[in-house]
Formats: structure tokens, sequence, C-alpha cells
């Protein structure tokens, strides 16, 4: 559909009608090759993704001199990209997520100009070499990049020294002292997932003074099974999500042992925290020592943490207790939590509709009685 030089224009628009448009969404569309050399002087923006490509030819980018955003994500077939988009010299923001790349190609590496390179979701990609090219790059994306080792490119990635945001997951305690704990990691990483290491400890708050992972918002640490404990999370005050899976030998999310030794004992964290989930961890008894205000708090899923039996909560600690929802399954569990007092208790617990709401089974719900009796 064509509406206008400034609206959208879709599949089945003309080649003589897009001369003047500026802004074009091929999306979702059972595409899987485009041809040609459409002259686009005016086009800004490109939507292609959610498509069946496998190839694009270049011809197609090289009569597109003003183009800034361009999106191919969730073509999942599209292996290669074409020479030509190094010719896309106003390009800032390309998004390849959950293509099948398997490096960074070359023809990207020319973009100077561009500034948000999102990658996320590529369980293909093996490699980002080169990516030191691209100066002006202030957002990087890397989750759900499951193959990806940073053998070389961790040097690569200090380079940049305008970059602003980067996701990733790390694999590896050699990934881990890379990226996440130098000087680049800490200013720069905004979400990161940690997962198959078998550390008993990262060992990465030796240089930490303060709260110096202020951008990090979101960590996921999964089925590091040795982990004793998360106590560097104290240097993170901006976190918003934490996940903590399948860590067999966790036994404090916050050491106060530990906080000690880091002379840190004095911070308060998760501030801006609003959902924390723990699943699968066997031997966990504590998240915090004392009660904490969690003003931002909005859910808690807890689920086969058989010996925590007490949350870091107070009847002060969250705000607006109609909007906060503890998730568990275990019946067993929620009967056998400790609370800080009755008033605690009475504040959590769903007797009323102003407090807590505490979803389990639809058949537990059904029959309170069953698991608050009087």
């Amino acid at each position: 559909m064509y509406r206008s030089s400034r609206c959208w224009v879709t599949r089945g628009t003309k080649n003589q009608e897009v001369g003047s448009v500026e802004r074009m969404s091929l999306m979702n569309n059972k595409i899987a090759k485009i041809a040609g050399s459409p002259k686009c002087p005016k086009l800004t923006t490109l939507f292609l993704q959610g498509m069946y490509l496998k190839r694009i030819s270049g011809g197609i980018f090289t009569c597109m001199p003003r183009l800034v955003v361009l999106d191919l994500s969730e073509n999942s077939r599209l292996t290669l990209l074409p020479e030509e988009i190094s010719e896309l010299v106003s390009l800032k923001y390309l998004d390849l997520s959950r293509t099948w790349i398997w490096e960074l190609p070359v023809c990207v590496q020319k973009l100077k100009k561009l500034i948000h390179l999102y990658l996320e979701g590529i369980s293909n990609l093996r490699r980002i070499d080169g990516i030191s090219q691209l100066s002006s790059l202030r957002t990087l994306k890397l989750l759900g990049c499951e193959q990806l080792r940073f053998d070389k490119s961790w040097k690569e990635l200090r380079l940049l020294k305008h970059l602003e945001v980067l996701t990733t997951e790390i694999l590896s305690k050699l990934d881990l002292e890379k990226l996440l704990f130098c000087h680049m990691g800490r200013r720069c990483i905004q979400k990161v997932v940690i997962k198959d290491m078998t550390e008993e400890s990262f060992g990465i708050v030796r240089n930490c003074k303060g709260p110096c992972f202020r951008n990090l918002s979101s960590v996921a640490i999964e089925r590091c099974r040795q982990l004793k404990d998360s106590t560097w999370l104290l240097f993170a005050p901006n976190l918003v999500h934490l996940s903590l899976k399948n860590i067999w030998e966790l036994e404090e999310v916050v050491s106060i042992e530990k906080a000690d030794e880091m002379e840190v004992q004095d911070l308060i964290p998760f501030g801006k925290l609003e959902t924390l989930v723990m699943v699968d961890l066997p031997v966990v008894k504590s998240i915090y020592w004392t009660p904490l205000p969690f003003p931002c708090m909005r859910e808690m899923t807890i689920d086969r943490c058989p010996k925590l039996e007490k949350l870091p909560l107070s009847s002060e600690s969250v705000a607006e207790v109609e909007r906060f929802v503890i998730t568990c399954e275990a019946a067993d569990w929620i009967e056998g939590v400790e609370w800080e007092d009755e008033a605690t208790r009475l504040r959590f617990l769903p007797f009323t509709q102003n407090c807590i709401s505490l979803f389990l089974s639809p058949f537990l719900l059904s029959f309170p009685n069953i698991l608050f009796p009087n």
C-alpha cells in the first residue's frame, strides 16, 4: 500500500512510486529473495524483518544514500549479506538479530557511521572479529549468541571508545575477566547472562571500589554449579532484573562475610530491583541477612529452593504491596517461611485482596484454607 512520500509503503508498491519514499516496510512477508536496483534517494528507513529471506541482491543497496535504519532481523535463513551494504554511508542502525550469519561480515565493518548494531539470538554466530572498525558504535547487543567466543575480539571491544551499551553472554572465566570486569565492561555492560562455569567464586571484586557497575540492569546466572555466592552484585546499584537458576552449591545470594571483606557492608542493594527469579537452588539459605527496602519490586519467583526459609522482607519493604507478587509452586515451602514478624506475615500472605497475590496452582487457589488454615 502506498500513501504519500512520508508514509510507509509495503509489498505491492510499483518501482516508479518509491523514488520519493522516506520509509518502507516489507516485514512479515513470505519473500525469499530481493533483487533489482530501485532508486530510493530519499529512503531513510527500511524494514525487512520476519521474512523468508535467503538472499539479497547487492543492487538493492546501491541507490539508498540516505538510509539510516535497516532491520533484517528474524530472517533465520539469511546466511550472507551482499558486499554492497558497505555503500550505505549514512547507516546508523542495523539489526541482524536471529539471522544465520556466523561472523561479522566485512561489509558491515565498513559502516563507519554505524551507532547501533543488534546481533542478538544468532545461535550460529562464532566471532565478531573486526568489530573495532566500527569506530562510532555506541550500542552492541549480543545476547543469545551461544556459540560466540571472545578469544580475540575482547581486545577490539576495548578499542570502541564511544561504546555505551553492551549486552552479552559469558561462558568462560576468561571472557568473564576480560569483558565484565575490565573498565569497558563495568562502564558499558547493560545485560549479561553468565552460565556453564565451574568456578566456586567469580573472583571479580578485587579491584572494585564502590558501585562500579552502574550501567548493569539485568543479570542471569545459570548452571554455574559450584558458585557459592553472588556478593559482587552489591556493586550494581541499578540492577532491575536478577535471575539465578540451576546453581547447585549457591548458599547465599549476598554473603555477609564477603561483604565485610569487600568493605561494602553499608551498601543497601537492590534498590531498583523489579524482578527476582530463583529456581533450582537446592542449598541456598539466604538472599540477604536483614530485611531490605524494595521500592521497585514487582515479582519474586521462588521455585525448588527448599532450604530458603526466610525472605529479606519487613512490613515496610514494599510500598505498593498490591502490585507485588510472589510466585511459587511448592505449598509446603510457603508454609515454612519464617517471616520477620507478624506484621510482615499479614502484609504479604494473601488473606485479603489488598495483600500480596500468591499465585500457585489453580487447584490450590480454589482452596486457600489448604495452604493457610486458621
